[in-house]
């Protein structure tokens, strides 16, 4: 909020001229009984309604790290990480992702002139306006992040 107030207005709509960027987590929903997935549903719908122009969520799946935490692994990482071989043969796409895509994918997204929210070549999964803020606020799936990373690889190639 801090930042939409600071922020220059556009004078017609009255929106903060900011590209505000979220990283998410698949399966975020308002309504879900467990605590991760309701916050994240919560702060993306407080997010969609602050009042920025654009608003960019990420929703990626079970996120890749290359090293350790410093404080150890959490049962439910550790589990995670056993699976992740599984996961990845079934459906890399839909199931995992590393933490370099994300923050890279992000990275474009934040860049992007495109209204619609395309970013290499890669329309969102969804893409609404808020009927609160009147924001546009683009969602990006897994699948999604994966295919901006491929595209930017193979455009950084020509």
């Amino acid at each position: 909020r801090y930042i939409h107030e600071k922020a220059p207005k556009d004078p017609v709509t009255g929106l903060s001229k900011v590209h505000f960027v979220y990283c998410s987590a698949a399966g975020a929903n308002i309504n879900s009984f467990f605590l991760y997935p309701k916050s994240k549903g919560e702060t993306e719908k407080a997010l969609a309604e602050v009042g920025f122009e654009r608003v960019s969520i990420f929703q990626p799946a079970f996120l890749k790290v290359v090293e350790p935490r410093e404080s150890g692994v959490r049962m439910g990482e550790w589990i995670a990480d056993k699976m992740v071989p599984v996961m990845e043969f079934i459906s890399e796409k839909s199931t995992t992702i590393s933490v370099a895509a994300v923050a890279q994918s992000m990275r474009l997204a934040g860049t992007s002139e495109k209204p619609n929210g395309e970013v290499e070549g890669v329309v969102p999964k969804r893409v609404e306006v808020n009927p609160v803020s009147k924001s546009t606020v683009a969602f990006y799936s897994n699948a999604d992040i994966h295919d901006i990373v491929k595209n930017y690889a193979a455009s950084s190639k020509l």
